[in-house]
């Protein structure tokens, strides 16, 4: 695991995805920050809170984009409520990380 990033409310970060693992794979954000998950790798991939796989942990819903993001594409989500929240990808749950809201 890194050394988790930071980014202040409002602004908007990028985890990367290569098709093995997230990074960083450790994020805390204030509310109100956009993270967008960006698919480096070679194949579909589908970044959704956990618990795997009815990725429900974030109340609310929304921290799933009930589809794989291809490709060169990417999918974003603005974090609301404070919390820690678990993702993983759907499609390889063995590859996970956290968002911390604060």
């Amino acid at each position: 695991s890194q050394e988790a990033a930071s980014a202040p409310a409002g602004n908007v970060t990028t985890i990367r995805y290569d098709g093995e693992s997230f990074r960083p794979d450790a994020l805390v954000i204030a509310p109100g920050t956009t993270v967008t998950w960006m698919n480096d790798g070679e194949e579909p991939f589908w970044p959704a809170s956990d618990d795997h796989p009815t990725h429900q942990k974030y109340t609310g819903g929304g921290f799933d984009p009930e589809r794989p993001i291809l490709p060169g594409k990417s999918w974003s989500f603005t974090f609301a409520k404070a919390g820690t929240w678990g993702f993983h990808d759907h499609l390889w749950p063995a590859a996970e990380g956290k968002i911390v809201v604060r």
